[in-house]
């Protein structure tokens, strides 16, 4: 009777906050039959009146309603597949090289990866000690990469926060973390493209009521704020498309970090001389100078840009008047220095011609 109950549980248990294929218990290749006998069977186990003593079956069961009505739509279906996707394409095509030898992700680059990989692992794990002690072995330029980048925008931040792991939030944000940093835009669709959360907007699928308010807490003592997307209007495909992608990533990290042996990762969170100890493959010092210049030479690019045409996040009146008195700047140039520049040719030909 106990391992009936036990099985049931976990049962329970798996059914709730995974992706539609996981809450309704059905493999991505499923067909409507067998989603259809799925959800009757799970309906009837996981409603409410059944289970009045579980103060999350409302949200369960609604939970299973919505991976329904998504998956037996063959539209919805579809949308909600291809919008998934691409996360793992991302991830799987970080390790690929350009033409010219050039590394564009972060992913891309070993040392980097199983980094970042540990680090939301951690972070996962509301272990803001190890997110901390990993942070300190790397340089500056590489950790700042680190903390700021992520698969289709999410960072590190985005996942402690979708987690509920306030430690781990406020371990981020100590270390430098953008609070307010918002995803790519995660649907195709042009009337959803404005669907870019923030790490707040996330700590709405925290089921735990006191983990959100002190992951919401956390995130709003360092000034952050919601982006905009009204995470409880959203309409149920994209909120799950969200929830979906996030546990894909998640997936990916874990599978990443259990291939690397104990022993290397707590060297790696220890010892400060890790590069002279472990070889990451393909990534010589000749290759990890070139990925800095390329690096430096798109900073200075931008730099540049914002010097010559003015500052892409000011108003257009403010970047116009940049660009009329750096036009006024070379205008006067050439006034003031053109006539001694052709004297100074008339006379050196001249003198040639002597």
């Amino acid at each position: 009777m106990a391992s009936k109950e036990g099985d049931e549980s976990k049962e329970t248990e798996r059914v709730s906050g995974g992706t539609y294929y996981q809450i309704l218990g059905v493999p991505p290749n499923a067909n409507s039959d067998d989603i259809k006998n799925s959800y009757r069977k799970l309906a009837l186990k996981l409603h409410p009146d059944k289970n009045r003593d579980d103060p999350n079956a409302t949200e369960r069961f609604q939970e299973l309603a919505e991976a329904y009505e998504v998956l037996i739509d063959p539209e919805r279906r579809q949308a909600y597949d291809q919008n998934s996707d691409f996360i793992l394409r991302a991830f799987a095509e970080g390790g690929d090289v350009g033409e010219d030898g050039s590394r564009d992700s972060f992913l891309s680059v070993p040392s980097s990866r199983t980094f970042w990989c540990l680090m939301v692992d951690a972070a996962l794990n509301d272990d803001g000690k190890s997110v901390a002690a990993y942070a300190q072995q790397l340089e500056d330029e590489i950790f700042s990469e680190l903390l700021n980048g992520g698969v289709c925008g999410f960072t590190m931040l985005h996942f402690a926060a979708f987690s509920g792991k306030h430690r781990s939030v406020q371990a981020l944000i100590e270390l430098g973390a953008n609070v307010n940093a918002k995803t790519q835009p995660l649907c195709v669709t042009p009337s959803q493209q404005f669907c870019r959360p923030t790490p707040l907007d996330l700590t709405t699928f925290v089921q735990n009521k006191r983990a959100r308010e002190l992951t919401q807490r956390a995130l709003q003592a360092a000034d952050g704020v919601y982006g905009g997307v009204d995470m409880a209007k959203l309409e149920p495909v994209w909120q799950g498309l969200i929830r979906h992608q996030l546990l894909l990533i998640k997936e990916e990290v874990v599978k990443f970090t259990q291939k690397i042996p104990l022993e290397v990762r707590r060297f790696l969170r220890k010892e400060p001389r890790w590069r002279e100890v472990i070889h990451f493959p393909g990534e010589d010092a000749a290759s990890m100078e070139r990925r800095r210049t390329k690096k430096a030479l798109r900073v200075w690019s931008k730099k540049l840009q914002w010097v010559v045409l003015g500052d892409p996040s000011a108003e257009l009146k403010h970047r116009w008047g940049v660009r009329a008195w750096n036009g006024l700047l070379a205008y006067a140039s050439w006034w003031l220095f053109s006539f001694d520049y052709r004297e100074a040719c008339r006379r050196s030909w001249c003198r040639y011609c002597l």
